[in-house]
């Protein structure tokens, strides 16, 4: 089963702004659908994991 993180969790998991996590998703850097049944972002944890640990950021 897939693991996902709010834009909320995102942020405190990598000691960053939530705006920051915006623009990442804006821009491509993170993965992330938004999910119009609860109106809001879903960010797959394992990738966003990978992005943090491993500085794959675009």
């Amino acid at each position: 089963m897939i693991e996902y993180l709010t834009i909320k969790e995102a942020a405190s998991l990598a000691n960053l702004s939530e705006k920051t996590i915006r623009n990442w998703i804006k821009s491509g850097k993170v993965v992330a659908e938004f999910s119009v049944g609860l109106r809001r972002w879903r960010i797959e944890k394992k990738s966003f994991l990978g992005v943090i640990a491993f500085g794959k950021i675009k």
